[in-house]
């Protein structure tokens, strides 16, 4: 008898005193009792938003070297930094220096500008996922200078891209982009 009683007793104890760290919860339904013992709760993971996992938000900066084919430039640089509004398109802004040598020396023609973008890939950047981001778009550019050394002279420039990222690691990735006016080759990083 005083067997059995202590082996009534010990489950007891377990419901009404509870183990260091974990809340009772409240009774949702009859399987349950309303003395049930629960685990704590664990840290709320909070998901990156980006455009490879899906969401929409993340900004990447592109840059390298780039070859202007409208006056003939021998050496350029080219930044683009786009923000995905959906996830497959983007819009950005962009800027490129380009250097030429001329028979009076040398004249530099800068461009600023705004493009957006549709993306047909995704890149993941597991094993077994695709590692291509592949897009289009169009860009409109304020050319300053315009092969001349007067930067005072500005025109509007209309330009189609089609560009591509390959992932080499979870923010890097490889990056070209040919354009009507320019081709370009460099880097990516996901901010």
């Amino acid at each position: 008898m005083r067997k059995s009683l202590i082996c009534l007793g010990l489950p007891v104890l377990f419901l009404v005193y509870p183990c260091r760290g974990s809340v009772p919860t409240v009774n949702k339904g009859p399987e349950q009792s309303a003395l049930s013992v629960s685990a704590p709760a664990a840290k709320a993971h909070r998901q990156r938003y980006n455009m490879w996992n899906g969401y929409a938000g993340a900004l990447y900066l592109s840059g390298g070297f780039s070859k202007e084919f409208k006056y003939e430039s021998v050496v350029g640089g080219k930044m683009v930094l786009d923000y995905l509004l959906t996830e497959k398109v983007s819009v950005g802004a962009q800027a490129s220096l380009y250097r030429q040598s001329k028979a009076d020396g040398q004249a530099k023609t800068p461009y600023l500008g705004a493009r957006l973008s549709y993306h047909f890939t995704e890149a993941g950047w597991r094993p077994r996922q695709n590692h291509w981001n592949i897009y289009a778009g169009v860009s409109a550019e304020i050319e300053m200078g315009g092969g001349s050394k007067d930067w005072h002279e500005k025109s509007l420039v209309g330009d189609l891209h089609l560009g591509l990222r390959y992932r080499v690691g979870q923010r890097w990735f490889i990056w070209a982009e040919a354009a009507i006016n320019n081709v370009t080759g460099g880097l990516t990083f996901a901010l």
